[in-house]
């Protein structure tokens, strides 16, 4: 998984490795292009990397594979109010050549809320039948200015804000772990967290519950994470919040994630 951190937000998890078409995304210019970032990036490793070239031409406005859509100067040179329906039909025919250096074209529509009526309906033919090699991220102040039909295509990422991100972090981190499966980060982290209070483990375990029954749900990215390991974290998050609130210990709660999270069976044993 990968995740990215700025001012203005942080992105949350994603598996380079099964993206989706297209995304809306409520948040800064600069998250978008990290998620364009994320798409573009081919780093054997964790991605984005930042340091390829991929990723320091799209950082750079300079990727040929990134094209950004946005509002457009009048013959005064005033910014118009809306993105019209040719700069979506330019970017069709566009899409349909193939990408000049990555392995796939990344569309980001800047305040795809501004789009009026006629480009959203151009754009959803588009999001309808895309070519294989596109992806399309909408960056939208305001997601309900988009037709229905258009979101029901698209994944709507919730970004956290700051102060949010800072305080996910760790959760994030342990889901990472769970999907890789690695035994050694879990007890890493699991013994870093021993500091906490019995109140503070509880709340963790909240946004664990709640983070993995919204992936279940299909409500957000579940990353490398199957379904069969999601249903086996979401029950044993629940058995740990459970725990605590009988009043076990926050090291023999924390043994507990660090012994079975990191587990491919660990939800299929009898």
């Amino acid at each position: 998984m990968s995740s990215a951190t700025s001012a203005g937000g942080r992105l949350p998890p994603l598996d380079p490795r099964r993206l989706s078409h297209a995304y809306i995304l409520a948040a800064p210019q600069e998250l978008a292009v990290q998620l364009a970032q994320l798409m573009l990036c081919r780093s054997p490793g964790r991605r984005p990397c930042g340091v390829c070239g991929d990723c320091r031409k799209a950082a750079a406005g300079i990727h040929p594979d990134l094209i950004t859509v946005a509002r457009q100067p009048d013959d005064k040179g005033r910014l118009r109010r809306e993105i019209v329906v040719g700069q979506i039909r330019a970017a069709a025919a566009d899409s349909v050549v193939l990408p000049n250096e990555a392995d796939c074209k990344v569309y980001l529509i800047s305040e795809a809320d501004k789009m009026n009526e006629q480009a959203q309906n151009a754009l959803l033919k588009l999001l309808e039948e895309p070519p294989a090699h596109v992806r399309f991220i909408l960056r939208a102040d305001n997601p309900g200015a988009l037709l229905d039909t258009i979101r029901s295509r698209c994944i709507e990422l919730a970004v956290r804000s700051g102060a949010a991100a800072s305080g996910d972090r760790r959760a994030d981190e342990l889901l990472s772990l769970a999907a890789d499966g690695d035994r050694l980060g879990m007890l890493r982290l699991c013994r870093s967290l021993e500091a906490l209070s019995s109140a503070e483990l509880s709340e963790l375990m909240a946004g664990l519950l709640s983070a993995s029954g919204a992936m279940l749900a299909g409500r957000a990215e579940r990353g490398a994470l199957s379904q069969e390991r999601l249903s086996a974290l979401y029950n044993l998050f629940s058995h740990c919040l459970e725990c605590l609130r009988v009043n076990v210990g926050v090291k023999q709660v924390l043994s507990l994630v660090a012994a079975r999270a990191p587990d491919l069976n660990f939800g299929m044993r009898k």
